[in-house]
C-alpha cells in the first residue's frame, strides 16, 4: 500500500513534467514519422527504393533487316563466311541486296521488335522490377547518372542478325559456341554505376535467363520436328479437356509476325505484403527498444531531483521497507514504458501498415520484460550519478552504446557474427531477438521467445538487486 502511494505521487509529478512527457511519448512518434517520410512508407506511400529499375533502349538496325548484310555470317563463332555459287557473269551479292519483299521484311521487323518486347515484358511482370524504355543511349546513361534507374539494357544493331544465326542447341549449350560470351554474343549490353556490385550481377543473370527463355520458345518453333510434336501435344490436351482450350504457341508466333508489333506492358505497382514485409517491421521494434531504455535518463534525473530537495532522505527514514520504496519509485516508469511501447506499436499498425505477426498477444510479455529490464537499469544508473551533467554523460553513453552494439540503429542481422554474440550481454539484443521471431518470421519459434523473455527478466532482477544494494550505500 505504501509503495502505491509513492507510485501515485511520482506519476503525478511525471505528468506535470512536460519535458519528460515529450521525450518519453512524443519524441518516439516524431522520430518514426520522420523515418516514414525518408523511407517512403508513411501512410502507404510506395517503397520505390526497393524496385530494380532498368532503362531499356532498342537500338536494332531495323532498316537492314532482310538484306544480305543481315544474312551474312557475323562474329558469333562461325569460322568462315557462307559460300555462294554464282552463275557465269553474275555479280557477287552485295550487303545491300534485299533477300525478301517488303511484306516479308515487315514481318521480320515485327518479329525482331516482338523479341525485344517479350524479353522486357517478362522482366516487367516480375515483382520488384520496372522497365523504362528510352529513345537513345544518352538518355539511358543520363538516367543512370541521375540515379533514376539502377542499370541500362541496350539491344544493339546486330541483335536480330545474331539471333537469326542461332540454333536450338546454342541455347541449351550456352556455355559454348555462339552464346559463350553471354549477352554480348547477342549484341546486348548492360551498364550501371557499380558494375562489380552483387545487385548488378543478379540483374544481369535475371536478364540473361529471360532472354534465353524467350529465344528458346521462338527457336523451337523454327524446328519442324519440335513444332509438329508440340502441335500434336496441344491437340491431345484440347481433346482431353475441351473446356480448357490451349492455343498453339507456334501458330500464335506466326499470327504475331503478321500483326502490329507488341507493346511494352504497363508497370503494376506491387501490393504491400500483409505479412509485414516493410521497413517498419524492423524499425519500430528497434526504436521501441531504444526509447524504452531512454527511461534510464529520466529516472536518474528524478532521483537526483528528489535527493536535492531531501524527499528521498525523508522516504528512507519513514516506516517503509527499502524494497517497497524502490518498487514505488520504479513502477511509475514501468507504467510509462508500457504505454510508450503500446503507443509505438499501435502507430506502426494503423499509420504504417505494420503487421503484429501471427500471434500478436505474445508481444505483451516481450514488452513487459523489456520495460522491466529498462527500469531496473535506470535504478542502477541512478545510484552512480550525482549531478545533471553526469546524467547527460553517463546515462546517454550507456543507453546509446548498448543500443548501438545490440542492433537498434540498424538491422541486427547486419552485425558481424562476433558482435551478435557479444551483444547478448545487453538486454536490448534479447528484446530484438524476440521481436524478430514474432514480427519477421512466418512461424515464430516460441521456445526462443520464452528464452528471450527469461533473459530479460534475469537482467531486470540483476539490475534491481544491484541497484538496491547501491541505493542503501549511497543514500
Amino acid at each position: 500500500m505504501k509503495a502505491w502511494v509513492i507510485t501515485k505521487k511520482d506519476l503525478t509529478l511525471l505528468c506535470r513534467d512536460k519535458r519528460a512527457l515529450v521525450i518519453l511519448v512524443m519524441l518516439p512518434l516524431v522520430f518514426i514519422t520522420i523515418i516514414g517520410l525518408t523511407t517512403g512508407k508513411l501512410m502507404g506511400w510506395s517503397d520505390s527504393n526497393k524496385i530494380i529499375k532498368i532503362a531499356m533502349f532498342d537500338n536494332i538496325d531495323y532498316d537492314n533487316i532482310g538484306k544480305m548484310g543481315s544474312f551474312l555470317n557475323d562474329e558469333m563463332g562461325d569460322s568462315e563466311p557462307e559460300v555462294y555459287e554464282l552463275e557465269e557473269g553474275d555479280e557477287p551479292p552485295s550487303a545491300e541486296d534485299e533477300l525478301y519483299d517488303e511484306e516479308e521484311r515487315k514481318e521480320l521487323r515485327t518479329v525482331a521488335r516482338n523479341l525485344v518486347i517479350k524479353i522486357a515484358n517478362k522482366l516487367q511482370t516480375m515483382k520488384g522490377v520496372k522497365i523504362i524504355e528510352v529513345k537513345s543511349q544518352e538518355a539511358a546513361d543520363q538516367l543512370i547518372k541521375d540515379d533514376e534507374v539502377n542499370s541500362s539494357l541496350t539491344f544493339g544493331p546486330k541483335f536480330f542478325q545474331r539471333f537469326d544465326h542461332l540454333e536450338l542447341g546454342d541455347v541449351f549449350l550456352s556455355e559454348e559456341g555462339r552464346l559463350k560470351d553471354g549477352l554480348a554474343s547477342l549484341d546486348i549490353t548492360m551498364d550501371c554505376k557499380q558494375p562489380d556490385s552483387g545487385t548488378f550481377s543478379i540483374t544481369q543473370y535475371m536478364v540473361r535467363a529471360n532472354t534465353y527463355r524467350t529465344l528458346l520458345s521462338t527457336l523451337a518453333c523454327n524446328s519442324n520436328f519440335i513444332k509438329n510434336k508440340l502441335a500434336r501435344k496441344i491437340k491431345e490436351l484440347n481433346e482431353a479437356n475441351p473446356e480448357k482450350f490451349r492455343l498453339d504457341p507456334c501458330e500464335e508466333l506466326e499470327k504475331e509476325s503478321k500483326g502490329e508489333p507488341l507493346t511494352l506492358a504497363a508497370y503494376v505497382k506491387p501490393k504491400t505484403d500483409s505479412s509485414g514485409e516493410n521497413v517498419y517491421q524492423e524499425l519500430i521494434p528497434s526504436y521501441t527498444v531504444l526509447f524504452t531504455f531512454f527511461l534510464v535518463n529520466i529516472m536518474a534525473r528524478s532521483f537526483i531531483h528528489e535527493r536535492e530537495i531531501g524527499t528521498l532522505k525523508r522516504l528512507q527514514i519513514a516506516p517503509i521497507r527499502p524494497s517497497s520504496l524502490l518498487a514505488g519509485k520504479t513502477i511509475p516508469f514501468l507504467i510509462i514504458s508500457l504505454l510508450q511501447s503500446f503507443l509505438l506499436f499501435s502507430c506502426g499498425k494503423f499509420m504504417f501498415d505494420m503487421s503484429w505477426g501471427n500471434q500478436p498477444f505474445l508481444l505483451f510479455p516481450v514488452i513487459f520484460c523489456t520495460s522491466m529490464a529498462a527500469t531496473s537499469l535506470g535504478l542502477l544508473v541512478a545510484t552512480f550519478v550525482r549531478t545533471e551533467s553526469q546524467v547527460s554523460a553517463t546515462a546517454n553513453l550507456v543507453v546509446i552504446t548498448m543500443a548501438g552494439m545490440s542492433g537498434c540503429f540498424m538491422p541486427r542481422k547486419w552485425l558481424p557474427p562476433e558482435m551478435q554474440t557479444f551483444s547478448l550481454a545487453f538486454p536490448h539484443s534479447w528484446a530484438l531477438k524476440a521481436y524478430n521471431q514474432l514480427l519477421a518470421q512466418r512461424t515464430p519459434d516460441l521456445q526462443e521467445v520464452f528464452i528471450c523473455c527469461a533473459a530479460l527478466a534475469g537482467f531486470a532482477m540483476f539490475y534491481f538487486i544491484l541497484g538496491s544494494v547501491r541505493f542503501e550505500k549511497v543514500t
